[in-house]
Formats: structure tokens, sequence, C-alpha cells
């Protein structure tokens, strides 16, 4: 899981970048370190949870792409909900 949000959030982290990453890396060995995971567990997850990342931010592209990304569903036509317009509208 947090693989899966660093590459979501590596996009927007700006100048903590790198923070994510040492996040995400901390958390894994912390896994193998306190003995629940065996690092092979830790380096599976670490892959699914790069390909999760990576589909979300795909996922995301494709809904901003056709507009339905910044408008809440069953909403008026135009009305758009601040919590999910954190993108800018594409030309």
């Amino acid at each position: 899981m947090s693989f899966a949000l660093a590459i979501f959030l590596y996009p927007r982290a700006g100048k903590y970048r790198l923070l994510v990453w040492v996040f995400a890396i901390t958390v894994s060995l912390s896994r193998i370190f306190i003995g629940v995971h065996y690092p092979s567990d830790v380096i599976v997850g670490a892959l699914i949870g790069c390909i999760v990342g990576f589909f979300w931010l795909y996922a995301e592209k494709m809904l901003i792409k056709f507009g339905l990304f910044g408008v809440a569903l069953g909403s008026p036509e135009g009305s758009e909900n601040e919590v999910f317009n954190q993108f800018p509208k594409q030309p």
C-alpha cells in the first residue's frame, strides 16, 4: 500500500518527492524488522503496489481526459465540487 501511495503522490509531492519514497521504503523495511513479513513478501508487495499505483495514475488520467474527474456525479450540469476539483480543466 505504501508503494501504491508513493507512485500516486510522487507527481504531486513537489519538493517532498524524496520524502514520499523514504516513507514507503521505511514502512517496508519496518515490516521485515518487526518480523511480520519475510523479505520476499515485502518485495512482491512493493511490486504489486507499484502496479496498482501506475494503474491509479492511468485511471485518473483517463477520468480527466473524458471530463469525469472534477464534477460530482449526480450534480447539476456544470456545477463543480471543490473537493474533487484539484486540477485545472483541460482545453
